[in-house]
């Protein structure tokens, strides 16, 4: 519950998508990522950055809060399964021109075992099939298609 505070400055900011992002150095006693994971998270952030041309500070933290007016735009049928479909939202929330936002968190492990094995390799290999795709303009189409089924809510009403 104390981490969801970080994101309260945002309640009644425009923002489509507040995104966590682990800091180590700032939460010293808190963050629990495991190194091996961390590295490998901010690696893969930095590189999704760079390649999507869409500068997140984390693809991947699992803590994001979304505005109700950005989720009415977002085509959710055209989305993927996978753990990243945050990063399809930051993806779709680009595409719509739509502000996004990074809150530095951290991340406690308790009772869960760390992110590794085929688990891991799956999840990457999953990030660049989701990017091939944001290239080759999936997500372009899907927002388009979305928009032009939207029912049109307004009506004119005729009496005779």
């Amino acid at each position: 519950g104390e981490v969801i505070n970080f994101f309260e400055p945002y309640f009644t900011k425009d923002i489509a998508v507040v995104n966590g992002h682990r800091k180590k150095g700032v939460f010293k006693d808190k963050e629990e990522t495991p190194w091996s994971t961390y590295a490998i998270i901010k690696f893969l952030s930095g590189l999704e950055s760079l390649l999507l041309g869409i500068k997140q500070k984390e693809w991947h933290s699992g803590l994001v809060m979304y505005s109700t007016d950005f989720l009415r735009l977002v085509p959710f049928a055209k989305l993927s399964s996978t753990m990243h479909i945050d990063g399809e939202f930051l993806m779709c929330a680009h595409l719509l021109g739509m502000p996004t936002a990074s809150e530095p968190i951290y991340k406690r492990y308790k009772d869960l075992t760390a992110f590794e094995g085929w688990g891991r390799i799956k999840h990457v290999l999953n990030v660049f099939w989701l990017m091939t795709r944001y290239h080759q303009g999936y997500y372009r189409r899907a927002i388009r298609e979305h928009q032009e089924n939207q029912i049109n809510d307004s009506f004119d009403i005729i009496c005779h």
